[in-house]
């Protein structure tokens, strides 16, 4: 049997100079949902080294996994080489647990990018169907050119990826394959105060902070310092209403400021997402530095019991950390092999 296919005309390929790899960039221990929750934190706003820094192949593309890490944000940046030697028109389609954000650059320079693709978690935990419906765009590339590309991936709980595919004419959807990718080197980030002291609740406040309560619930925290005299140390209320007692989880004794001897408790009046910030201002006149704490309330009450103990998923507090690059034998995300691998 004859095959036509191989007679019928193709594409003409371009190529590019590429190494096959992306910047993968994780923060650890940030809460929520939400692209946002990454964009507005403060180690990523301050241009902080991440948790995890690494420039590994994608032999599966752009088709990054992670089954075991919560409460993280990432950014995965690099270049893309169009493969069709003239301008063409390239679908986007972006998917993602929890949430994304795609921008590309109109050339090799990021300060040209352009958000093209936003695909947002709804914060319903049960909608996993959600997640495959994708975001799409179409934008002429001309092949050959490299294009700077940034994605802002934002995970809270249980597995996430992001994965972003294209198609043109002549070129069938696909995930973005290695062969068109090259890795972005990134700047010196900025070293963060010292901030010398972590958030801890339980009976001896040892145990980290939940990221979930019920209504009705509260929660005893102590600033737990862990360098000498750290400084003064004032708790507020980022969005929602002033929750902090000093003194009892009861109306009437709200305070601003505190100090390591004494817990503080929270206990939301109301449901939704609260965050909660502790900022302490250094005692050797070095400046300030914060931890967030964020609060994830539901409408299930607590009955006739006022203080029902806490519950949910571990939230660290969000010390800044120190850059580390792990091999890719250590890390614990994966970048999956197309399907037909599977």
């Amino acid at each position: 049997m004859t095959v036509l296919s191989k007679y019928l005309p193709r594409k003409p390929q371009a190529n590019c100079t590429v190494d096959n790899k992306v910047t993968y960039e994780r923060w650890d221990n940030i809460a929520g949902y939400s692209t946002s929750d990454l964009t507005t934190n403060p180690r990523f706003t301050g241009n902080f080294a991440p948790d995890i820094l690494s420039f590994e192949p994608v032999p599966g593309g752009v088709n990054i996994q992670n089954s075991t890490t919560q409460n993280f944000g990432a950014r995965i940046r690099g270049f893309i080489c169009p493969p069709l030697s003239a301008g063409n028109n390239y679908k986007f389609y972006l998917t993602s647990d929890n949430s994304a954000k795609v921008w590309l650059s109109t050339t090799n320079n990021p300060a040209n990018k352009v958000l093209i693709l936003t695909k947002e978690d709804n914060g319903d935990p049960d909608d996993a169907a959600q997640h495959n419906i994708p975001a799409t765009a179409t934008v002429t590339l001309n092949g050959g050119q490299k294009y700077y590309f940034e994605i802002i991936h934002k995970q809270w709980i249980s597995s996430s990826f992001v994965k972003l595919e294209w198609e043109a004419p002549g070129l069938t959807r696909q995930i973005i394959p290695a062969a068109n990718l090259d890795h972005f080197e990134p700047g010196p980030y900025n070293l963060p105060t010292l901030c010398g002291f972590d958030l801890k609740t339980g009976a001896t406040y040892t145990e980290d902070i939940p990221s979930d309560i019920k209504l009705g619930e509260y929660i005893a925290i102590k600033a737990i310092a862990s360098v000498p005299s750290p400084g003064t140390f004032s708790w507020t209320t980022i969005n929602g209403g002033n929750d902090y007692y000093i003194s009892a989880p009861t109306v009437g004794s709200v305070g601003t400021n505190t100090s390591t001897a004494n817990p503080v408790f929270i206990k939301p009046g109301s449901a939704g997402s609260f965050t909660y910030r502790v900022t302490l201002t250094k005692s050797d006149g070095t400046g300030s530095c914060i931890s967030d704490i964020k609060l994830n309330v539901t409408t299930t009450t607590c009955g006739v019991c006022d203080a029902c103990g806490v519950n949910g998923n571990a939230l660290a507090a969000t010390p800044y950390p120190s850059v580390s690059i792990k091999s890719r034998a250590d890390e614990d995300f994966f970048f999956s092999k197309p399907s037909f691998f599977n």
